[in-house]
């Protein structure tokens, strides 16, 4: 061995002995599996495997800080009445949006969910009241929408001051009065009689 190789053999003699057994070091190839294997030094535990569905450990807090609050809990879903009155403004949103574009006056509203024909689930009677979506005398814009399908769809896009509904029935549907005068569905949509 020339001087050189043992000034190289004895300076990594050295750093093995300074850095002692805590370095990790590989060990030979597993001659079953094929694969190298890597020993976890003495001092550091072992951790626990963790589940998909065990928590994250939160971090520590610094000493005398309070702990962070919990996370703030997204809502609960709209269900009922409140899921339809949403399908409801959804539809009506552009609008009022465009509306409010020329007059920051705040809309007035009045949703009344009946079920026209019978099939279990409301549909919405809409006026909008909005200087810019009335007309002098006849009304405001008003809408009888179906709130069957994800979003509203419309029935009757109308204008009038009173939208409620009548004692008679066209066709399994439920007849409206608009301002008094008689509407019926007539290929899936709201007219005069």
């Amino acid at each position: 061995m020339t001087s050189m190789h043992f000034l190289i053999a004895a300076s990594l003699a050295i750093g093995l002995a300074i850095a002692g057994p805590a370095i990790a070091q590989p060990s030979p190839l597993n001659a079953r599996s094929g694969s190298e294997e890597t020993m976890r030094p003495p001092d550091v535990p072992e951790e626990a495997p963790r589940t998909p569905s065990s928590p994250p450990v939160p971090p520590p807090t610094p000493a005398g800080l309070p702990p962070a609050p919990p996370p703030i809990a997204p809502p609960p879903p709209l269900t009922g009445d409140d899921a339809l009155r949403a399908k409801v403004m959804a539809f009506l949103a552009v609008e009022i949006e465009q509306a409010k574009a020329t007059n920051d006056q705040e809309a007035k509203i009045s949703i009344n969910l009946v079920d026209l024909n019978r099939d279990g689930t409301p549909e919405a009677l809409v006026i909008v009241n909005h200087p810019n979506l009335c007309v002098v005398d006849i009304g405001c814009t008003a809408y009888v929408l179906d709130l069957t399908g994800e979003t509203a769809r419309s029935l009757g896009d109308l204008v009038g001051r009173r939208l409620e509904v009548a004692n008679t029935t066209t066709a399994g549907w439920r007849d409206l009065k608009l301002n008094g005068v008689t509407m019926r569905l007539r290929n899936g949509v709201y007219v005069k009689k």
